[in-house]
């Protein structure tokens, strides 16, 4: 896969999960909040993971976890949306919300540097399938 596709794929990722951190926030938004500190969660272990992948099926493994983390996120994430359509447009966005995407920001920042570090394995058929699953999985 060339860095072009990478970066677009590590585009959706991200914006995925930053969709997720918009969600946070105490008193309307606990529920939202937990959700997005479950998906930084999810994040870090991912980051972590592609931190200490040597080989391509350890990064392959981070991916398919991640993947699959989120995926079990995805329904809880929709269901937000529709109950806070709010949170979908920044400038919208309630105050007590706003502190919360910094902390995403930081995330953010971390999975992009990590994500440099897939690239290492690109043509490795089990990153290629998993990367490719993970897309699937971020529609």
């Amino acid at each position: 896969m060339k860095t072009k596709k990478w970066m677009v794929l590590l585009t959706v990722v991200v914006f995925f999960a930053g969709f997720t951190a918009c969600g946070g926030g105490g008193g309307k938004y606990a529920d939202a909040k937990k959700l997005m500190e479950k998906s930084l969660k999810i994040m870090e272990n991912y980051i972590d993971a592609i931190e200490k992948a040597d080989s391509g099926p350890e990064m392959a493994a981070a991916v398919n976890e991640f993947a699959k983390k989120m995926a079990e996120l995805k329904p809880q994430i929709m269901d937000l949306e529709k109950k806070y359509p709010e949170i979908k447009d920044e400038t919208k966005l309630p105050a007590e919300l706003k502190p919360l995407v910094k902390e995403y920001e930081e995330f953010a920042k971390r999975l992009m540097i990590a994500s440099m570090k897939i690239a290492k394995y690109a043509e490795d058929p089990e990153v290629q399938k998993a990367m490719t699953e993970l897309q699937k999985t971020m529609k």
